[in-house]
């Protein structure tokens, strides 16, 4: 970061954490915007967008992207580096924990559970935790 700049380490630090979140939130909607829609076994993601909407949010993206770029080039800010293996390693973790957390012995909090889910519903949640893992793993090698 430039010593010219008026913020300090921590505010240019913030500023930079907020436009890498922000403009890593438009590349995303810009997709869904193209028709890279997601979907999967548990959810469709349909657009409901007219053309006329879908021209304007890209225009708009592109106008809020351009100021990204003036304030990055103002205020001298570093462009972020992010690992695939550093950003797939955080998804895993959290998905680890999800599936951890819905394994029968900790549902009960929601009512009390049918004996039967530790016969069915466990192994499967375990074996997934396991696939998880093995990414993992995966990651891990060198």
């Amino acid at each position: 970061m430039n010593a010219e700049t008026p913020l300090n380490q921590y505010q240019a630090g913030r500023l930079q954490v907020t436009l890498y979140l922000v403009e890593q939130a438009l590349d995303e909607i810009s997709s869904y915007l193209r028709g890279q829609l997601p979907r999967g076994e548990m959810y469709i993601t349909v657009s409901d967008l007219t053309a006329a909407q879908q021209a304007e949010m890209s225009r708009v993206i592109g106008e809020i992207k351009r100021r990204i770029a003036e304030i990055k080039n103002q205020f001298a800010l570093d462009t972020r580096t992010d690992d695939l293996r550093r950003t797939i390693m955080g998804y895993l973790g959290s998905v680890w924990e999800s599936l951890h957390n819905t394994r029968p012995r900790n549902l009960s909090g929601f009512g009390p559970v049918a004996p039967e889910l530790f016969e069915t519903l466990e192994p499967q949640l375990l074996r997934m935790i396991a696939l998880v893992d093995s990414m993992s793993s995966t990651l891990t090698r060198r």
